[in-house]
């Protein structure tokens, strides 16, 4: 059985763990749990991509993470999930 429960934090479940050179990429990032595991993510090294459906949100979400996290590596993207074609533009970026 998992030490993990829905009480766990983000910070918890990555405890002692170094992301550094690890590429991850964040859904839903603007706000909620997106912008939590980014937070977290980035926190532990990792560079993090957080994408959401307008740039604005994305762009916002990213300033309001390195107001946080100063040297965090960030990048923002747009993609809507429920539109296949935004999927693709965003991959071939």
């Amino acid at each position: 059985m998992s030490e993990f429960n829905r009480d766990t934090t983000t910070d918890e479940v990555l405890v002692d763990l170094d992301l550094t050179g690890r590429r991850i990429v964040v859904t839903g990032a603007a706000s909620g749990l997106g912008f939590e595991s980014s937070r977290a993510l980035a926190s532990h090294g990792a560079s993090v991509t957080m994408l959401a459906r307008s740039r604005e949100r994305a762009d916002d979400a990213v300033s309001r993470l390195r107001d946080l996290l100063p040297t965090a590596r960030l990048e923002a993207g747009v993609v809507d999930l429920s539109d296949l074609s935004s999927v693709d533009r965003f991959a071939e970026h």
